[in-house]
C-alpha cells in the first residue's frame, strides 16, 4: 500500500505524484528527492508569497525541520542547488 507521504526505500525514495485525479509512484534517488523538496519549500519565497519558507501556512516545511531534514534558517537565502533551476 502506498502512503500519502514520501517514504524511504533504501537507497531511493518513493515520490507520489498527483496529476489531475491520477496518482502514481516513482522511484527517485536521494539527490533528486532533496532537489524536489527544496524546490517545493522554496517556491513561495521565490515567488514573493513569503519571506521565509516557514512562514507559508500551507507548507510542510516546519514538519520537515522538526524531523531534521532541514535546519532552521534554511531558505532565507536562495539555496545553491536551486540557483540553476527554472521556476515556473
Amino acid at each position: 500500500m502506498i502512503e500519502d507521504d514520501c517514504r524511504v526505500r533504501n537507497p531511493t525514495y518513493i515520490m507520489i505524484k498527483h496529476v489531475g485525479r491520477i496518482s502514481y509512484a516513482t522511484n527517485i534517488n536521494e539527490n533528486d528527492f532533496k532537489r524536489h523538496m527544496d524546490y517545493i519549500h522554496y517556491n513561495p519565497v521565490k515567488h514573493g508569497i513569503t519571506l521565509k519558507p516557514e512562514e507559508y501556512r500551507y507548507s510542510s516545511f516546519n514538519k520537515w525541520v522538526k524531523e531534521g531534514f532541514y535546519e532552521k534558517g534554511w531558505g532565507h537565502t536562495e539555496p545553491e542547488d536551486l540557483k540553476d533551476m527554472k521556476f515556473e
